[in-house]
């Protein structure tokens, strides 16, 4: 609003000045007139950035995947509400364990997702962990290792891959993979199978994210031409937990 007085004020000056014949070059107010529209339209785009707010860039936990669209970052390290959170070298919770096996030892590798990568939970407090320590007692002397290829958000169709490109290159010994209700409608949300996002990931910014005016316009395509909201509730309504629980034999479940 501020801008929008100074255009105004800046405006009524320029007009004042002309109109009176100062002393002030004509070119001057002329040039002064012309770049009216862009002061106008500055203050326009600030006025639209305060109703829509840019996307902000991905947390520093994860980054992009070109097939599973987010992995954990290597190396990241945070405390949160009293839960500590450490990413290995190989981008994976818990201790690094190296690809190459032991002679004699066995190993466990686990895929999920948030539940099972133990979000809200110190490592040694998942149950991941608990089940590498009790597997490890009944082991014995033997050596026995737990890779958790858990990534919050991630579906079976993420899981396979990580397993395939990751998971396989560990040479585990016996691999669980934890399922929840949750898992069955993420996928049908892509473009690519008749959903309504190209990804799954967080928007990534665009090189227009400081517009306002930019912001305006792409809420608005997606407002007045994306699906309705009869559309996404019906959508989502058909991949719930509860459809899963209620109708587990239904075609598209």
């Amino acid at each position: 609003m501020g801008c929008h007085l100074a255009a105004l004020a800046v405006f009524g000056v320029l007009l004042f000045m002309l109109r009176k014949g100062s002393d002030v070059p004509m070119r001057w107010g002329r040039w002064g007139l012309a770049g009216m529209p862009l002061l106008w339209l500055v203050s326009a785009d600030l006025i639209a950035a305060i109703g829509y707010r840019p996307i902000r860039p991905r947390t520093a936990r994860m980054q992009p995947h070109p097939i599973r669209f987010w992995e954990y970052r290597p190396g990241w390290v945070r405390r949160h509400r009293g839960v500590t959170y450490k990413i290995n070298a190989h981008g994976l919770r818990g201790p690094l364990v190296p690809l190459e096996k032991k002679p004699g030892e066995r190993r466990i590798l686990f895929l999920g997702d948030s539940i099972a990568f133990g979000l809200t939970t110190n490592e040694e407090d998942s149950f991941v962990w608990q089940v590498g320590d009790l597997a490890q007692q009944q082991a014995g002397g033997e050596t026995l290792s737990v890779v958790n290829c858990s990534v919050s958000g991630y579906s079976p169709w993420q899981e396979y891959d990580i397993f395939k490109t990751q998971g396989l290159r560990y040479d585990p010994d016996v691999v669980v993979q934890i399922f929840c209700l949750n898992d069955i409608g993420q996928k049908f949300n892509l473009v690519t199978y008749g959903g309504r996002t190209k990804d799954l990931a967080p928007p990534v910014p665009a090189a227009l994210e400081w517009s306002g005016l930019f912001r305006v316009s792409r809420a608005s395509t997606f407002q007045y031409f994306g699906p309705t909201r009869a559309q996404l509730r019906a959508r989502e309504d058909a991949y719930s937990n509860d459809a899963v629980i209620d109708h587990p034999n239904a075609p598209h479940i």
